[in-house]
């Protein structure tokens, strides 16, 4: 067994050490406040908090039992909020209490490094709820407080400057991204993203879902977060031509609209595409944001849906798995088109129910404007529209509060709403007299960033509109809301709203609108290019990579090889010249002068083995009347070597030592002989 010559570090472990180990934990469980349970994060940093303050007071003194105690109860609530102990959440609650007690009863150097390594754990884990590029930037930098925490807990002698424990630690940090960068690109990835597991509900349910009813679209409006991000190959529709289709709603009960059920089982696989292109069709990359359900909003509408993605009968689109990550489309799209004008029987049946008690008001005045057209379908419809810019109709995120029909509230009383209740009540009337109608939600325009070249889609351009069926012609978009407020669909939510407190600052403000579009950028590259990176870009990589090799040839490798040789001859001959070069200290260059008289006077050299004080003992054992000089010489030399003697004055005396032995050494020689 190999004995290490090194001391463990002192116990109990020095405050500033474990200070920097618990600052350096608390920094990164913090990102879990907003994944996990409130209780949770609580218990991890009262645990830590509790126990920075007992070494503060020099009254840490481990209480193994409390952990115990705990822990029973701790497993307990975590299995009772999710009902499991195997889930993403439940194994991650585990494991941040678990680091809390762990924390609570550290008492020596064994329990402070698996404390820290089960740091680095907590740290990995943040990105099964979160990837965006803030997240990594934070991530970042509870690395670099771990690695300093490391490299603290290994400093045997605590004599190493805090300034250098943090250079080193900077260093190793950056000594290690072309490592990271190699990994990054070139080792396989997983199939399915850790996210996914069994057992995990993964995030919570973000943007748009498959039911609407009134405030569900007001809420969305008041969110800057991104939605998804296209990017044309060549050009883009108008502002207004900026539909993105997501899910539709065919299905009423008075009060929600829904997909309805029958529908929906069988809309899931891909179904004859029966859209027509009659106008000019536009590619493009749809970068979506994770939102846990299957819902892709292309362009409406989605003539090719490429190798991810199923357009089913309805015109809705769904990725092939649930989108738990950034995920990437390719599409194209026609804004200009005939979408399933051969439609009857069930197909259309759907979109003319109405509950039977429902919007009474509503009906009547729908049934006498079909009247006053003489029962001409299309003159109806413009006739309902009209309405909506005759009357005084307001477009507003805050309506008066309505009755609980709230279809006759809105048509009849109030006036006064938002997207879901104009297309609500349209499809209402439209279905009143015979009109096959329904709701298709999704997102209405987009912000050009001229810095990504891309457009970015907030969640707050959610938007409802609708779509009847006429003979001859198939589903029709139609958007009562464009009646109200041409701006909404002209110029974008914030034009409609100008001025209005609801919608978020990184909107109405100007200074902040355009920080934020280049921070959009940032994250855009990020999730194209790292988040959405996958087998499929790996592969492409490396075939481009074996392209460009093979395109370039034997000059390539004549030139690197060349190179390479070049930088080979460079090195030696620069290693050469600085051993050829004097790099001893002064002080070297004295004891060697030392050795080198001994070696010609006496025929003493010294081994390589051998260390000076051996080296000293032997030489005054054969030189006996030289004794007090050879120690005198050697003690000053390892004084100034060594220790913290380093001066002019120093060296003077030593040079002056050994120049007198070799005075004294020589003139004894001399009378000898």
């Amino acid at each position: 067994m190999f004995k290490n010559k090194h001391s463990l570090p002192e116990s109990p472990i020095r405050q500033n050490t474990l200070k920097t180990l618990f600052l350096a934990l608390l920094i990164a469980g913090f990102p879990h406040f907003f994944n996990l349970p409130i209780w949770v994060t609580s218990v991890f940093f009262a645990c830590i908090l509790l126990k920075y303050y007992l070494v503060s007071i020099e009254k840490d003194k481990a209480a193994p039992y409390i952990p115990i105690l705990l822990a029973i109860p701790i497993i307990s609530l975590v299995y009772f909020q999710f009902g499991t102990l195997l889930g993403i959440e439940a194994s991650i609650s585990l494991l941040v209490v678990m680091l809390g007690l762990k924390v609570f009863e550290l008492s020596d150097y064994r329990d402070a490094m698996l404390s820290l390594f089960l740091g680095f754990f907590v740290v990995v884990t943040v990105f099964l709820f979160q990837q965006q590029l803030i997240i990594a930037l934070y991530l970042l930098i509870c690395g670099f407080m771990l690695t300093l925490s490391l490299l603290k807990l290994n400093d045997y002698t605590g004599r190493q400057p805090h300034r250098q424990q943090i250079k080193t630690t900077f260093e190793l940090s950056v000594g290690s991204i072309p490592i990271i960068l190699i990994l990054f690109f070139i080792f396989p990835r997983l199939d399915s993203p850790l996210w996914s597991l069994p057992g995990s509900n993964g995030q919570a349910q973000t943007g748009m879902s498959e039911s609407m009813s009134p405030g569900n679209f007001t809420k969305l409006v008041q969110s800057s977060a991104p939605a998804f991000r296209a990017t044309f190959n060549q050009k883009a529709p108008a502002q207004d031509e900026l539909y993105w289709r997501g899910p539709v709603l065919e299905n009423f009960d008075g009060k929600r609209w829904s997909r309805t059920k029958s529908i929906a089982k069988i809309s899931e696989t891909n179904e004859s595409n029966t859209v027509e292109n009659i106008g000019d069709a536009f590619s493009y990359q749809i970068t979506l944001e994770a939102h846990q359900n299957r819902w892709v909003f292309p362009l409406d509408m989605a003539i090719d849906s490429g190798k991810d993605a199923i357009t089913n009968s309805l015109g809705e689109t769904l990725s092939k798995e649930v989108i738990r990550k950034t995920s990437q489309f390719e599409f194209s799209s026609a804004t200009t088109f005939s979408f399933d004008s051969n439609a009857h029987g069930t197909k259309l049946s759907a979109a003319l129910r109405l509950p039977t008690r429902t919007a009474p008001k509503t009906r009547a005045l729908a049934e006498k404007l079909f009247l006053e057209v003489n029962g001409d379908k299309k003159r109806f419809v413009d006739r309902v529209l009209s309405r909506f810019t005759e009357m005084p109709y307001a477009y507003t995120l805050e309506p008066k509060p309505m009755s609980s029909d709230y279809i006759d509230s809105f048509m009849t009383d109030t006036m006064e709403g938002f997207c879901e209740h104009y297309s609500s009540s349209f499809v209402v009337m439209m279905r009143a007299v015979g009109i096959p109608a329904r709701v298709v939600t999704g997102y209405q325009g987009g912000e050009y960033n001229e810095h990504g070249d891309y457009y970015l889609i907030r969640q707050s351009d959610a938007h409802a509109w609708t779509e009847i069926w006429l003979a001859g012609e198939g589903w029709i978009r139609k958007d009562p809301t464009s009646m109200v407020s041409p701006e909404r669909v002209n110029q974008g939510i914030e034009s409609a709203f100008a001025g209005s407190n609801l919608l978020p600052s990184t909107i109405r403000i100007s200074f902040l609108k355009k920080l934020n579009m280049r921070w959009d950028t940032m994250n855009y590259y990020w999730s194209k290019w790292v988040i959405s990176y996958n087998n499929t870009l790996r592969t492409d990589l490396i075939n481009r990579f074996k392209s460009l090799m093979k395109s370039i040839g034997k000059q390539l490798v004549i030139s690197l090889t060349t190179l390479a040789l070049l930088v080979f001859i460079t090195l030696i001959l620069k290693q050469f010249f600085l051993s050829s070069k004097s790099s001893t200290s002064e002080e070297e260059s004295l004891y060697r002068r030392f050795i080198k008289h001994n070696n010609k006077i006496y025929d003493t050299e010294k081994k390589q083995s051998e260390t000076e004080l051996q080296y000293a003992n032997r030489l005054s054992n054969k030189n006996s009347e030289h004794a007090k000089e050879i120690q005198a010489i050697t003690s000053r030399y390892l004084a100034i070597r060594y220790g913290n003697q380093e001066s002019t004055s120093e060296l003077k005396k030593l040079k002056e030592s050994i120049s007198e032995y070799c005075s004294l050494s020589l003139s004894q020689q001399a009378a000898a002989s």
